[in-house]
């Protein structure tokens, strides 16, 4: 099998020397690597490409969920990689559409298996994606259409170390079934993730303290909105990031600083 006939890949990285790592382990697979920008906006789209590797924390441009995102709604595959993502950015960006999700540090040989899986079945559980999926079922499951007892054992059975292909023999899975598992999984953590992210109005709040330093009267100036709107939002910051930490009893203000280490705002 040839590169072409592997599948077309795009890198987007805003650092050089981590693009050309990204490069070297992808054509050393034999995928074609017919693209490498530093921001999803500089990814000709006329290019054909089959998948997008992504780095998660991109300076410049659309970054994180956003670029996930604006490389989905072109209709690409989008395979986020980072070093320094946590859990709950990861499964962000498995909300936003991405396809999968591996860790910088990962075997070599693991990104010719999240392409090839990528290529075929549109999605790539690799055990620590898996590992962070069951880990966010078991905290927050949904009210209705979560998944069951068989996703929750594949899920654990790839969490535990077994390749997606391992976990299919070792459960006895056809191919329908096992994708149909996949999908319900990411459909569900999808799900999952809009009920409890923050709005885009809670975001640009989180910014403000995390980035700027600014107090509940500075944000209600700034978005000319009364202080008590602004308190109205830190609540229900509060309240999501509950529903995903029940034991958590910080104060609004500390929670905010909190979910932004989380999601990678703050190094």
């Amino acid at each position: 099998m040839n590169a072409r006939e592997n599948g077309r890949v795009a890198v987007v990285d805003d650092q050089p020397v981590a693009a050309a790592g990204l490069r070297l382990g992808i054509e050393a697979a034999g995928y074609a690597v017919v693209a490498e920008v530093r921001s999803v906006e500089e990814l000709d789209p006329e290019l054909e490409v089959d998948v997008v590797v992504c780095d998660y924390w991109i300076r410049g441009g659309r970054s994180r969920v956003e670029a996930v995102e604006f490389l989905v709604r072109r209709g690409l595959l989008v395979l986020s990689v980072s070093a320094v993502a946590t859990a709950e950015a990861v499964l962000d960006v498995i909300a936003a559409g991405a396809c999968g999700f591996i860790h910088k540090d990962a075997e070599i040989l693991d990104y010719p298996r999240a392409l090839a899986h990528s290529l075929a079945d549109g999605c790539y559980l690799s055990p620590l994606l898996a590992g962070y999926l069951l880990e966010d079922a078991n905290r927050r499951p949904l009210d209705s259409d979560d998944i069951g007892r068989p996703e929750r054992l594949l899920l654990r059975t790839v969490a535990d170390g077994k390749t997606s292909q391992d976990a299919v023999a070792a459960l006895e899975l056809t191919r329908d079934v096992y994708l149909a598992r996949l999908r319900l999984i990411f459909t569900a953590a999808g799900r999952r993730r809009k009920k409890h992210r923050l709005t885009p109005r809670e975001m640009q709040i989180v910014q403000m303290i995390v980035l700027e330093g600014m107090t509940a009267r500075q944000i209600a100036r700034r978005l000319d909105i009364r202080p008590d709107t602004v308190a109205d939002h830190l609540n229900s910051i509060k309240r999501k990031y509950q529903a995903m930490h029940p034991d958590n009893h910080l104060a609004p203000r500390a929670i905010v600083l909190q979910w932004a280490r989380e999601l990678g705002m703050l190094h």
